[in-house]
């Protein structure tokens, strides 16, 4: 019974031993490097000017506050992640790398439109009365109405006719107003800067994602008469048939 128990014994004297050695190297580190901290890094190479999605293009890694770089960004909780919400890289970030503020930039015209195309669509600009842009927000959605003159039936004079072209279109942009969360500075400055805009014109624009044939039809539209738009309500997404209004049928 003593034979079998000494050598459990000497395995818990030894096992007590590691630790407490490995416990002790560890408060060396700590105090030499500094405690450890949560630290975004790149899984993989992210170039320039792409819009940031943390969840799938970085991970995070307990870093020694030492080897931490200086304004890199740390997470230590589920609503640090919100920091880097709407951010575009400026520069390559390589695989490995830890990210850092510096190499990120809000979404804005200095980072351009191309980052909040959806993918296989396109954007295009539709100008509408500064008062209409005044009301529209990046993220709603729209339909794109035309205004043009066709010829009556039976050869009698022309009428215009109001036809609905594109249905359930997404804005991007409203002016310089791309929908990102600026610096408060930035943010004043974009505003004086579309107020004193409005002040020599009537007009604003929209940028909104289409598809490439819906690019062709609104570049159509253009040419062929007057475009207006109409702001949807929030969440709707439907499509429906709308047929052409025009006066002759509104008085028969």
């Amino acid at each position: 019974m003593k034979k079998s128990f000494a050598p459990m014994l000497i395995a818990f004297v030894l096992t007590m031993l590691f630790f407490f050695m490995l416990q002790s190297r560890e408060k060396q580190f700590t105090k030499s490097y500094g405690e450890p901290v949560g630290i975004l890094v790149a899984k993989y190479d992210i170039p320039e000017r792409t819009l940031f999605k943390p969840e799938t293009m970085t991970q995070v890694i307990a870093v020694p506050r030492k080897f931490v770089q200086q304004d890199a960004i740390e997470i230590k909780s589920v609503a640090d992640f919100n920091k880097v919400k709407d951010l575009v890289t400026i520069t390559r970030v390589p695989r490995g790398n830890q990210l850092t503020y510096s190499q990120l930039q809000r979404i804005s015209p200095d980072t351009g439109l191309s980052v909040k195309v959806p993918p296989g669509l396109r954007a295009a600009v539709i100008s509408v009365p500064s008062d209409m842009s005044s009301l529209t927000k990046p993220g709603d959605r729209i339909d794109v109405l035309v205004t043009f003159p066709v010829q009556a039936p039976g050869g009698g004079s022309s009428e215009f006719v109001t036809a609905t072209i594109l249905q359930n279109i997404l804005v991007l942009s409203v002016g310089s107003d791309m929908g990102g969360v600026l610096h408060p500075d930035a943010a004043t400055a974009m505003k004086s800067k579309a107020k004193d805009k409005l002040q020599v014109s009537e007009e604003g624009f929209l940028s909104v994602a289409v598809s490439a044939l819906e690019a062709q039809f609104l570049t159509l539209g253009k040419k062929q008469g007057d475009v207006s738009i109409v702001l949807r309500p929030l969440g709707d997404i439907e499509r429906h048939f709308i047929e052409m209004a025009s006066f002759r049928k509104l008085f028969r």
